[in-house]
């Protein structure tokens, strides 16, 4: 037996990580305000140092003023800067007369971890008055399916009970009034109406909105967390693809979507607190599979700025669970019965009891009669799904599209064969007009084989298809379980580390996506590289523990 050499995962230190290629920081742009005054509604704020081109960002003031405001217009030379607030109450206040401005806020944001959210904590009435661009807000999204209860097929559309958390970690120390971090949300833009899931079409109740204040998942004796909560009990739109219908697989999406602008709002995925789906209430478990279980995959994206009337690009969260359809509904009732039909056609090339050919009006009429079998059934099958979905609203049914699905090419196949059949029944007696009972029998076993090899080559197809889907959908759970694992192990390291430790991993572990499940990818060292992972994974997070030694040294939960 061969020996195996292992690769393991060697990943960096601490210093190679930060000094690897990432992203560009935010800018760290600030100035001392000079002067403040309102005018007509609006902060006027003359500035030590110029403020160009960042119109529509969000400014952060320290000292006197305080709070959080809206950059609304920027002189030519960069000195003076109009400012407004997101906030209904900061408007009015700016509107109504005699009003200080160092009284509108009592609070004032600072960063303190890198990456995260601003602190927010009591302003610093004394000190010098300065303003900074505002760190965007972090949310980390979690979604719990708490039962997905229906499935339409035909219609492409499921619904669902659905529990969404938004969770902004470290947002205040604690001691701070929750009043105080629901004012900074409502500066920033954070209205209940501007988070959402999208392609809803219907809602079968109201829905739930609230806010708590709680201590932090991280740091739980010094610092608070603003959780919005969101409850939808719904019916959602879903793009099936059923080319292989019906050994299909579906992937059911549900779009979070915070309508604030991506520089003011990042959206993360929470893999402290995961999203789940709790497939104990899956109600639909006798039609479909959950190839990704208990898990709910996400994947980060942004609107499309042509279709927003302001330009704007928002921040998007599609949370995604897989389900497999049970095939064995149609495989007993339409695929067996088809094939069997099928088969009963070549008695057309029987003989009578004396030794002799059957005439040709009983060999057309046994396979034409076949044949109206075949077609009758097909409609009788499809018939009794659609009216058993009237009473249970999905029972898988068969979907009514333009394109050929994996069962329509079998069945296909089959009527082919037969009308094969029933035009050599026809044709070849009078061609033949002697006895050429050997020919035909040539011409039987031609068909017979050919029909069997269709046989074989299509289920040879199905099956490779099953095992690639198998193959990446285990790609997609391995990726989804290491970023689970790195959370917890280093769950105060910024997003930005956390990210580029997934990236190295991956890339040492070799669990790389392709565009689409290659076939071509399966061979005899399937195992092998199996193995391979997973003792990566081992050596990898043992280097891990053992050499990033300053992402340790974070504050870890009390």
């Amino acid at each position: 037996m061969k020996d195996t050499k292992v690769r393991t995962a060697v990943v960096p230190t601490n210093a190679s990580i930060r000094g690897s290629p990432q992203p560009a920081p935010a800018t760290t742009w600030s100035a001392e305000v000079v002067e403040h005054k309102i005018v007509h509604g609006t902060l006027v704020l003359t500035l030590a140092a110029p403020l160009l081109g960042h119109k529509d960002e969000l400014l952060a003031l320290s000292g006197s003023i305080g709070g959080v405001w809206f950059v609304n217009h920027i002189a030519a030379d960069g000195f003076e800067v109009w400012c407004g607030s997101n906030s209904s109450s900061v408007a009015a206040k700016l509107t109504a007369t005699d009003t200080d401005v160092s009284s509108i806020f009592a609070w004032e944001v600072t960063p303190l971890f890198p990456g995260q959210n601003d602190v927010l904590q009591p302003k610093s009435a004394d000190a010098p008055c300065r303003c900074r661009f505002h760190t965007p807000l972090v949310l980390h999204s979690r979604i719990s399916i708490l039962n997905l209860y229906s499935i339409d097929t035909v219609a492409q559309t499921f619904s669902a009970d659905v529990a969404v958390s938004l969770r902004l970690r470290q947002i205040a120390r604690q001691g701070v009034p929750q009043a105080w971090t629901e004012e900074l949300v409502a500066c920033v833009g954070l209205t209940d109406t501007a988070i959402e899931l999208l392609h809803v079409v219907s809602y079968d109740d109201d829905v739930f909105r609230s806010t708590s204040f709680e201590s932090s998942q991280l740091l739980p004796t010094t610092m608070c967390d603003l959780v919005l909560f969101l409850r939808v009990r719904g019916t959602f739109l879903e793009q099936l693809e059923l080319d292989e219908f019906p050994f299909d697989q579906q992937s059911f999406s549900l779009v979070l979507a915070v309508n604030v602008r991506r520089s003011h709002v990042i959206l993360r995925s929470n893999y402290i607190s995961p999203s789940v789906f709790q497939v104990a209430n899956f109600q639909r478990a006798n039609v479909f599979h959950a190839t990704s279980r208990k898990y709910v995959l996400t994947r980060h994206s942004f609107s499309d700025p042509r279709v927003s009337s302001s330009g704007g690009v928002y921040p998007r969260m599609e949370h995604q669970i897989l389900l497999a359809r049970k095939s064995g509904f149609y495989i007993a009732n339409i695929l067996v019965p088809t094939a069997t039909i099928t088969y009963l056609g070549f008695l057309s090339f029987g003989v009578d009891v004396g030794g002799q050919r059957m005439d040709t009006a009983s060999r057309v009429s046994i396979s034409l009669t076949l044949m109206l079998t075949a077609v009758a059934y097909k409609f009788t099958v499809a018939g009794m799904v659609r009216a058993e979905r009237v009473f249970t609203e999905d029972l898988g049914a068969i979907p009514q599209i333009s394109y050929l699905t994996s069962l329509d090419m079998y069945v296909n196949l089959s009527f082919a064969t037969l009308g094969i059949i029933s035009i050599e029944n026809v044709l070849f007696p009078w061609i033949c007009t002697q006895d050429c009972y050997a020919t035909e029998q040539l011409i039987l076993c031609a068909l017979l084989a050919l029909f069997t090899l269709g046989n074989l080559v299509w289920c040879f197809v199905v099956a490779r298809t099953l095992r690639a889907r198998r193959h990446h959908n285990e790609l997609l759970l391995e990726r989804h379980r290491l970023n689970l694992l790195i959370a917890k192990q280093y769950p105060n390291i910024s997003y930005k580390d956390r990210d580029h430790m997934f990236d190295l991993l991956v890339a040492e572990m070799h669990l790389e996506l392709p565009e689409a499940p290659s076939r071509a990818q399966f061979d005899g060292r399937a195992s092998e590289r199996k193995a391979r992972r997973y003792t990566a994974v081992a050596a990898a997070f043992t280097a891990i523990k053992d050499q990033v030694t300053e992402i340790s040294e974070v504050p870890t939960r009390a």
